[in-house]
């Protein structure tokens, strides 16, 4: 079977979008991310009560707990970034293959998201891509169609709607 050079691309990059998700997964720690925003919400609601309220005894404790509060919020931030020690190195290595394997691979298509198209507005053209681009772009759109599918699917899953 004949095989063209834009699916061998796309191929790269829906494997690239796996990999990348699968390490997102298990380095993000999304579920320790999830546990502290209900922390935090739990916390808020608490503070806003307390304040409407006017308890200084709940007042005064909530104070004590914000500075752990605080510091969790500040690992919440930091637990997603995590990944990108891995991902980043990775994709800048596929990204150099791309261009050495794929070299003089021109492909036409009808929406221009280079910066410059998007600053100006004019997306609705016709844009060259090469190999950079266009693994860039699809890589892209094929990693937020993954995050998608997963969330739908957590969803299901978690409200025993589906099961596997």
């Amino acid at each position: 079977m004949f095989v063209l050079e834009w699916q061998e691309l796309v191929a790269v990059s829906v494997a690239f979008a796996f990999v990348s998700f699968f390490i997102n997964s298990k380095l993000g720690e999304r579920k320790k991310v999830r546990l502290i925003q209900r922390e935090v919400q739990a916390f808020q609601k608490r503070l806003v009560e307390a304040t409407k309220k006017n308890d200084e005894a709940e007042l005064k404790k909530l104070e004590e707990e914000q500075k752990q509060v605080m510091s969790k919020m500040q690992e919440m931030l930091l637990l997603p970034f995590k990944p990108l020690i891995v991902i980043l190195p990775l994709f800048f290595i596929v990204l150099a293959l791309v261009e050495v394997y794929f070299n003089g691979f021109l492909i036409q298509l009808p929406i221009a998201l280079h910066l410059n198209e998007i600053f100006s507005l004019h997306i609705l053209q016709n844009s060259v891509y090469g190999p950079r681009g266009f693994f860039i772009l699809t890589t892209a759109v094929i990693s937020l169609i993954v995050e998608m599918v997963y969330l739908k699917v957590e969803g299901k899953f978690n409200s025993g709607k589906g099961g596997f």
